[in-house]
Order: C-alpha cells, then sequence, then structure tokens
C-alpha cells in the first residue's frame, strides 16, 4: 500500500472525526456538504453523497459515486470507533459494501481514473501508519483493455494484528472472455513497512488465440521492504494446453512450468513445456542482475521440435500462415537502465516448413547473431557478424522448385523501431548475398527446364509509420542466369523492386546486360535488355501487371517486349516485336543480329516480325506474322531480288497459318534466270508442313508452275512435278549451252522431281514441242569426233544442219546414284539430204542441265534448313 494513501485513509478518519461534533450542531445535510467540499478539495469530483446515520461512535455513508465518468461507487460505508480512536487520529474500523470500480487501461487519461489522488506518490514520509481495520463486501473491479473485459470480485479484511502488525486476506475471481481466474492473498505488514505474504491461485483456466489452458495453479510467496522486494518466489503451473484451429489441434500439451525467484538486486525466471510424454519441447531461462538500477539480462531459449509450433497459430503472434518451427534457441545478454540498454542475441532457427506468401520452403535454418539497442523508445538491431539462411527445399511455385539447397548470406542488417505519439515507426536496410542454385521449371509433356542462377547482390530497405503505407525497395546486382538446356546465358541482371505502393504503379526496372546463344553458330548476336513492370487495379478489384522491354545490339534497339498478368485470374499475355529492320548494302546486314545468316550478302530491304502468346485457365494460345518488303540477297546458291512476302501465323507452338499465304520475287538467279515467282501457300501444323496451293514463274519466255504441292520438312523425301508451258526452244537450249545448237519453236511438259536428302531424282520426265519447227546442228568439234566413222554419220551430221522436225521432245533422267542424262528425240528431214529422207534420231545431249539441278537443289536444302530452324525441328 503506498504512503499516499495511508496518509488519506488517515485524514479521512481525521475528517470524520470534526464530522461527529458538527453533526449535534449543523445536521446531516451540513455534514454530507462538508464531507463533499474535502474531497473535491482533494481533486475527486462527487456525484452523490448520502449520511443517514451517525452517532458518538458509528456513521454510515450511502449511495457514494466519485469521478468524472463515475467510475466509482459504492453503496455503503460503515465507520466505527471509540474514543481512544478519535484521540489516536484514526478509526476503528470500516465496512465497505456494493464497491463498484472501472479502470480502462486502454485510455489515454490515467487509467484509475477518481483514485489517481488518493494513490499517487507524495515523496517520502518516514512517519508510521496505523490503518483502521478494513472490510470490503460484494465489490467488483471492471477493466477494460485491449486484451478483453475483465470483472475482478473482491471479499476480505484488513485486520489489526498483533505488536502494532496489519494483516490483509483477499479472496479474488477475475473472470473474463480469455478466462477464470480464482485466487486469495495473505499478507502482513510490520511496525518497521516490511510487508510479507502469499498470492495463491487454486484454479483456473485461459481461453487465448488459438490457444486454450484448461488448467491453471500455482503460489507466489514474497517479502517487501520499504515496497522494495527483499525476496520473491513464484511457482505456477498451467496445465491441459491445447491449440485448437491449427494443424497441432490433436496435439496437447501436458503442461507448462513457470518460476520466478528475486531478491533485492537480481531476478531469474525459468519455464518448461512438456508433451502428454513429459518430453521436453520448450526451456526458457532469464536471469537479470541489478534489475532496479541497471539491468544486466542473459536470455537462455531452447525449443525441440516433438511437437513443431504450426501454422495458424504462431500466425496469431505474427508468424506467416503455414509456417512450422521446429527448433529455436536464443541465448544473450543485456546491461544498461531500464530505459535505456544495449546487449547481444544469437538466434538459431530451423524451420519444418517456412511460409512467405506464396512461397513454401523446407528444411530451413537461420542463424542470426544479433547486437540490439533499446534507448528511450527506440529499438535498433544489427548484426554482431555475418548471418546465415539456409533453404533445403522450395516447394513448386507455378511449377517451379529448387533443386537442392539455397544458402544465403546476410552481410548487414540495421533495422529501427521507433514508438512515438503518432504510433511505430519502422526502418530497415538489409544486404545479402547467395551462392550458386538452380531453379526446376516443370513441363507437361517435356523435361524440365534447368535454369543455373548466380545470384549477385541483394539489398532490401523500407519504411513504415503507423498510417501510412509500407514504401521499400529491392536492388539486384550482378546476377547470371544460364539455361543450359537452351544454350541461354544472361549476364549481369539488375533489377530494382519498388515495394509497397510505388509512384504511377512502378513496382520494377530491371537490365540484362547481355543474352548470349551459346552456340558454335548461334540465332542471334549478344543482346542487351531493359525495362520495367508496373501494376494497376482494374474497378478497384482485379490487379494487373504489365511489363515493358527493349532491346537489342550497340546502336540498334530493335526487340521490344510487352506482357501482362491478371493476378486474380492467371490470363496473361507476351508479345514480342522485332521493329521495321532496313537492310543495306554498305549499312546493316543481318549477320550483324543474326549470325546464322553470314551466308547471306549484301542485303537490303525492310524485315519485321511479332509473336504473341495468351494463356489462361484453359490453355495457351499464340500469333505471328512475319513480313518482308522488297527483300534482296546473294547466297552461294544464287542471287535473289524484289522478295516480298506477308507470313500470318495462326499457331507457333504448332505452327499453321490461314490459307492463301503469298510471297512473291522479282527475279532468281539460280543459274537460270527466273523472274516473276508468285507463291500461295498454307502452313499446317502437327507436324508442320508446307501446302504450295500454287506457284508459278516465268522461265525463258514461258511458264513454268507447281500444282498443290505438300512438302514436309520432317520427311526424308518430297515430291515435286514441274509443269512447263511454252518455253523458248532456242532460249532453253542456250541456257543448256550445247554446243552448235540453235532450235525453234516451243516446248511443253512435266517434269516429276523427288527431292531426297541432298539428292535430286527424276523419272519419267517427258517435254515436246506441239508444232514442227527447225533445229540446226553445226559443231566442230563434233566433225571431228565423228571424223572417219563411216558413211552413215556423216550423212546423220549432214541432216542436222538444216533439219526441219514434225516430232520433237526432250527426256530428263537422273538417279540418285547417277549423272543426269538428257535424250533429244527428233523425227524430221533435211530436204537437202537424201531426198528429204525422214529420220528419227535420239541423241544423248551433253549440257549443263546437271550443274542447274544441283543448284536447284542448293536452294531446296536453304529453305528447309530454314524451315526447321523456324519450326525447330529436328
Amino acid at each position: 500500500m503506498s504512503k499516499r494513501l495511508a496518509t488519506w485513509l488517515m485524514a479521512f478518519a481525521g475528517l470524520i472525526i470534526i464530522t461527529v461534533s458538527s453533526f449535534y450542531a449543523f445536521g446531516l445535510s451540513l455534514l454530507e456538504s462538508l464531507i463533499s467540499d474535502q474531497l473535491r478539495k482533494q481533486g475527486i469530483l462527487v456525484h452523490s453523497l448520502s449520511v443517514t446515520d451517525i452517532s458518538l461512535n458509528t456513521l454510515l455513508l450511502r449511495n457514494l459515486s466519485m469521478g468524472n465518468d463515475k467510475e466509482l461507487q459504492i453503496d455503503k460505508i460503515y465507520v466505527t470507533w471509540r474514543l481512544r480512536d478519535l484521540l489516536a487520529g484514526t478509526v476503528g474500523s470500516i465496512e465497505i459494501s456494493g464497491l463498484q470500480a472501472a479502470l480502462n487501461l486502454g485510455s489515454e487519461r490515467s487509467p484509475v481514473g477518481v483514485l489517481q489522488p488518493m494513490i499517487s506518490p507524495s515523496g517520502e514520509n518516514t512517519g508510521q501508519f496505523r490503518l483502521p481495520a478494513i472490510s470490503l463486501l460484494d465489490s467488483i473491479i471492471h477493466l477494460h483493455s485491449a486484451w478483453g473485459n475483465f470483472a475482478i470480485t473482491l471479499t476480505g479484511n484488513l485486520d489489526r494484528g498483533r505488536w502494532e502488525s496489519q494483516a490483509a486476506y483477499l479472496r479474488a475471481e477475475i473472470s473474463g472472455a480469455p478466462g477464470q481466474i480464482k485466487s486469495t492473498l495473505t499478507a502482513t505488514l510490520d511496525k518497521n513497512g516490511n510487508l510479507q505474504g502469499k498470492i495463491a491461485v487454486s484454479e483456473g483456466k485461459l481461453n487465448l488465440p488459438k490457444m486454450e489452458v484448461f488448467g491453471l495453479s500455482g503460489e507466489a510467496a514474497f517479502i517487501l521492504t520499504a515496497m522494495r522486494p527483499q525476496h520473491i518466489k513464484a511457482e505456477f503451473v498451467l496445465s491441459d494446453i491445447h491449440l485448437p484451429g491449427s494443424k497441432l489441434a490433436k496435439q496437447v500439451f501436458k503442461q507448462a512450468r513457470l518460476s520466478l525467484q528475486m531478491d533485492e538486486t537480481n531476478a531469474q525466471l525459468t519455464g518448461k513445456l512438456l508433451t502428454s510424454d513429459d518430453t521436453h519441447v520448450a526451456h526458457l531461462d532469464v536471469t537479470v542482475r541489478h534489475y532496479l538500477v541497471a539491468p544486466d539480462i542473459n536470455l537462455a531459449l531452447n525449443t525441440s521440435g516433438t511437437a513443431n509450433l504450426d501454422s495458424d497459430w504462431l500466425a496469431s503472434f505474427g508468424s506467416p500462415p503455414g509456417t512450422v518451427i521446429d527448433r529455436i534457441k536464443l541465448t544473450g545478454a543485456f546491461h544498461g537502465s531500464p530505459d535505456a540498454w544495449t546487449g547481444k542475441l544469437d538466434l538459431h532457427a530451423d524451420a519444418d516448413r517456412l511460409v512467405a506468401g506464396p512461397l513454401v520452403a523446407h528444411r530451413a535454418s537461420a542463424v542470426l547473431p544479433l547486437q540490439i539497442h533499446f534507448d528511450h523508445g527506440t529499438w535498433r538491431m544489427g548484426l554482431q557478424e555475418s548471418g546465415q539462411l539456409t533453404l533445403g527445399r522450395i516447394d513448386p511455385l507455378n511449377a517451379v522448385s529448387l533443386k537442392g539447397p539455397l544458402n544465403l548470406s546476410i552481410q548487414k542488417m540495421d533495422i529501427e523501431l521507433v514508438n512515438h505519439l503518432q504510433g511505430l515507426a519502422f526502418n530497415h536496410y538489409l544486404v545479402a548475398t547467395a551462392t550458386n542454385f538452380t531453379l526446376l521449371v516443370k513441363q507437361e509433356e517435356a523435361q524440365a527446364i534447368e535454369a543455373q542462377i548466380h545470384p549477385g547482390k541483394m539489398i532490401l530497405s523500407g519504411k513504415y509509420d503507423t498510417g501510412k503505407k509500407y514504401q521499400g525497395k529491392g536492388i539486384i546486382n550482378g546476377m547470371d542466369l544460364t539455361l543450359s538446356q537452351s544454350n541461354l546465358q544472361l549476364d549481369n541482371i539488375a533489377a530494382t523492386l519498388h515495394l509497397g505502393t510505388p509512384e504511377k504503379g512502378n513496382i520494377a526496372d530491371f537490365t540484362i546486360g547481355q543474352l548470349h546463344h551459346q552456340v558454335s553458330a548461334p540465332h542471334f548476336a549478344p543482346l542487351s535488355i531493359s525495362g520495367s513492370i508496373k501494376s494497376k487495379s482494374v474497378h478497384g478489384q482485379s490487379r494487373i501487371y504489365s511489363m515493358n522491354a527493349v532491346g537489342g545490339v550497340p546502336g540498334t534497339r530493335y526487340l521490344r517486349i510487352m506482357g501482362e498478368q491478371v493476378l486474380d485470374s492467371g490470363d496473361g499475355m507476351l508479345k514480342i516485336v522485332i521493329a521495321p529492320l532496313d537492310f543495306a548494302v554498305d549499312g546493316l546486314q543481318p549477320k550483324t543480329l543474326f549470325p546464322n545468316l553470314s551466308q547471306l550478302k549484301n542485303v537490303s530491304g525492310m524485315v519485321s516480325a511479332s509473336a504473341k502468346f495468351r494463356w489462361s485457365k484453359k490453355g495457351i494460345s499464340s500469333s505471328g506474322m512475319l513480313e518482308l518488303d522488297n527483300v534482296s540477297f546473294i547466297h552461294q546458291a544464287g542471287k535473289i531480288s524484289g522478295l516480298n512476302a506477308t507470313l500470318n501465323l495462326t499457331d507457333l507452338l504448332s505452327p499453321s497459318s490461314p490459307p492463301q499465304q503469298t510471297l512473291t520475287i522479282r527475279r532468281i538467279d539460280l543459274g537460270i534466270p527466273i523472274e516473276s515467282l508468285v507463291i500461295s501457300y498454307q502452313i499446317e501444323d502437327s507436324p508442320p508442313r508446307i501446302v504450295l496451293e500454287k506457284a508459278n514463274l516465268f522461265l525463258l519466255g514461258g511458264i513454268v508452275s507447281l500444282g498443290p504441292t505438300l512438302i514436309d520438312p520432317t520427311s526424308a523425301r518430297n515430291d515435286v512435278v514441274i509443269f512447263v508451258n511454252n518455253i523458248d526452244l532456242d532460249a532453253f537450249f542456250d541456257q543448256v549451252k550445247v554446243e552448235g545448237l540453235t532450235v525453234n519453236g516451243r516446248l511443253d511438259g512435266s517434269v516429276p522431281i523427288t527431292l531426297e536428302g541432298d539428292h535430286i531424282i527424276i523419272r519419267n520426265s517427258h517435254l515436246e514441242a506441239k508444232v514442227p519447227g527447225m533445229l540446226q546442228f553445226q559443231s566442230e568439234k563434233a566433225s571431228q569426233l565423228l571424223a572417219g566413222s563411216g558413211k552413215e554419220m556423216k550423212l546423220l551430221l549432214q541432216a542436222l544442219q538444216d533439219f526441219h522436225y514434225t516430232e520433237l521432245s526432250l527426256k530428263l533422267d537422273k538417279s540418285a546414284a547417277h549423272d543426269l542424262v538428257a535424250t533429244l528425240s527428233l523425227l524430221g528431214n533435211n530436204p537437202n539430204v537424201k531426198e528429204g529422207r525422214m529420220f528419227r534420231l535420239n541423241i544423248n545431249l551433253e549440257s549443263n542441265i546437271g550443274k542447274i539441278l544441283e543448284a536447284i537443289g542448293q536452294g531446296y536444302r536453304l529453305s528447309n534448313k530454314v524451315l526447321r530452324d523456324l519450326f525447330r525441328l529436328h
């Protein structure tokens, strides 16, 4: 009991003495006014008070109501005394019935309200106090707090003991939503101000969030001198502990034992948590030296994995839902004053499961040597040396998982927590590095993709103030990524993550120093990429993340990447665009961007392309476009001029297109000049094949065309029939370069060609002239070779010098193992030979038709390779 309260009770007794003589002279009403006035002088507001009875040795007060909000109300105060009590300045006894007190622990004002003037300390007072006997009947104290509302029922006595000592005996029953407790207090205050006693809890029950305690008992014995602890010993037992609503709902802890010992300078608290088989789960040991002056604290906490601390129960104390902490070991020491202290705390923790948002890690462990400083409401936390965090395995996150452990080194950690008038302010700054690790990206019908990552350096900083939103930033520098299955290497990746609510919805900025295709003939030159990721909400509900990036080689930013992801529905989109590339003979060439096109020389014209992917719960769809505008180039197989094409793909994963895709070429030179090529085609999927709907070109004054033809890049063999219409025979033989041969007329027919691997096979071809014509063959070389061969051969050479044919046909044959054989068949005569006798001739021609076919074969193989690369076929 405080000295101020004792002084106030004595003043109240003196007030009663004054009123005894005043009563007979002035009556009850004046007595009521006198008492109310004296209480107001003590700073206590009195709402009601009635004096119903007074005599020479008794006083009865009723309906006392005090305080700004009537927080103290008493039905009856009955005071008795004897003459010697009055002469000693006190009364004999005070009996209080029907006391109702309300204390608000969450109010900014003093929680004791009206009682504050009575119990506040008033400085040192070395005098001895002689309190009257006090009895409490039917007294209830109502507590309002952030933990709930409580009602404390008090009954008991404060009696005068022997040898000028005083004894107290109180029974208290606490009840409320968090539980019920029954306890008793017995204490003795001697004439020297020494207070000793015992508090005993006979039974109790606690109903806390995510925890129920069905048994609570224990006692505390204490000795106080001048209200300073001399000796305190307490033992409490919590038994039959349940964790409802968590994955440990079936787990019942047998008991938790708490023990406290204190003397005038030091204190020690120990605790044990046991399971039903008496196995220790947690052990706490805290020692505090000089706790009233400059506390020096040593802390040790150890937990075992016998009954994992799990999930929602930990969430009620601030841990992420789903977390399972298997073992925790805390050791540390602190020293300083209660308002300012510093210390070291070593944390060793193992978690069977660690949850951070959608990320679930298993077999996680942490070692953090912490340095902690507290100064008048401000907490600061750092590291004594580097800390370590290990993640053994990560559950698949959208088919992404961790292969092998991840070891993280926390090199710097500065955390500040400030308690100010407006609330809390939180600031943090962390620097960490990680060892190399591998991520696995699962695919439905293919081998998982492995991504080897060199993490580089990571920095996380941020701040939070009460009433404001968290603002933070994460920085990654020097990260490298290798996709070995795709032969891709990403070097020097840097990213800045804007956490919380960033301005303009920008949540990330990133750069990729260089993206390499690590093969002997890379598809693209090393390029750099930079971009950003933004977030926005639609109709205040769905949140959409969008990405915008550009990339290219130094001096040419030709690549643009755009994407969106709707968080709620899972719908998303990715678009890749190659901006129009303007190639020129003395400027940009394809090999600068795409080294595998180095065989193309003197390229001019414009090329652009795009690809688009969409995904949802129903699956993935894709489309694309390739456009060539007046493209010309030289290849070892020939020269292409004026190439124009627009290809629209309705599916990129299994390439397909609508019908009537068109391709035109102004001129092709593969040994024979080909002009005005027009192709109409379609790409069919599964596997991708080219359906040539039609193909026409001008050749040697006539038209060469293809009928509907199917080309399968995956097949080892493709059959093509070439139709020839109205080809100029003289131009044809001029191209095949048969020495001394001139002929007039037009040639029609068909040439079946089989393209098999690297070979061209021709069988059953037939070309013939539709109308008679004239052929002249005058060859000095042939005359020399046939000289002396006989009269018939000489006659033949004469006939061919001016041969009028009525039938002319050309047959081409070529097998995979033999060269081309060109046979010219003629029926006709020479009017000057043998009086115009008719001759039927079959002549095997020596020409360069085979070289022309080889050029055609090179062109086929080139186009087939391009198709295979485009469709990623093998």
